[in-house]
């Protein structure tokens, strides 16, 4: 297990939120518990936010599988509510006003993601959602959200009202495409890895080739 120097942190006042809820249907087992050099996937994304974040929180239903990240471990509030409810029980169980959220498949995300979206929510303070689009892409899963957006989010769940694109759009959200990404120095690839979501296990076996490369 790979353990992060705390002097190196670059702190901000930002929330680091997991969902780590999904059935992995595709994978065919738990793809946040892959191995990549040496550490599941999850605790390189956890040890890649603990980077720059100020807190961590996990959102799953099954804690005894990530006692290991020895992390706060929340349930979902609202069962059988896809990620939406995770959501929700980040946002409930945070103490920041900002919570980078994203899911627990993305192997190449780094804190630099989060620095620039804090950044950009600084210059932005009335916005609730700061959604990353990437090659006319939004990933609302990977996305800085406002304390402020709790009371909507918990609305639209009780509502049946799920999916999280349409749920963002309800919020007063501001998108940031690639550009502002490429302006503070990563490169086209770079940013296009930063948002690669792994889903199945052509997607790992990809990762892998990705990483024996370096």
């Amino acid at each position: 297990m790979t353990i992060i120097n705390e002097s190196k942190k670059k702190c901000l006042n930002v929330t680091g939120i997991i969902l780590a809820g999904g059935k992995s249907s595709r994978m065919g087992v738990n793809k946040a518990l892959l191995p990549i050099q040496g550490d599941e996937t999850i605790q390189r994304l956890t040890n890649e936010l603990l980077t720059s974040t100020k807190s961590m929180i996990i959102v799953t239903n099954d804690t005894d599988a990530y006692t290991f990240l020895k992390q706060p471990l929340v349930h979902d509030n609202y069962v059988n509510k896809g990620p939406l409810a995770g959501i929700q029980a980040g946002l409930a169980a945070s103490h920041t006003e900002w919570n980078f959220i994203t899911a627990c498949d993305m192997p190449f995300l780094t804190h630099k993601v989060v620095e620039i979206l804090f950044t950009k929510a600084n210059k932005l303070p009335h916005k609730q959602v700061i959604v990353p689009q990437i090659d006319g892409k939004k990933h609302p899963l990977s996305a800085l959200y406002h304390a402020s957006s709790l009371p909507y989010v918990t609305e639209c769940l009780m509502k049946d009202k799920l999916r999280v694109s349409e749920v963002v759009f309800g919020l007063d959200y501001e998108v940031i495409t690639e550009q502002a990404f490429l302006n503070a120095g990563l490169d086209k690839g770079v940013v296009e890895r930063n948002f690669f979501n792994m889903n199945s296990r052509e997607d790992y076996e990809q990762v892998m080739r990705d990483v024996d490369k370096k």
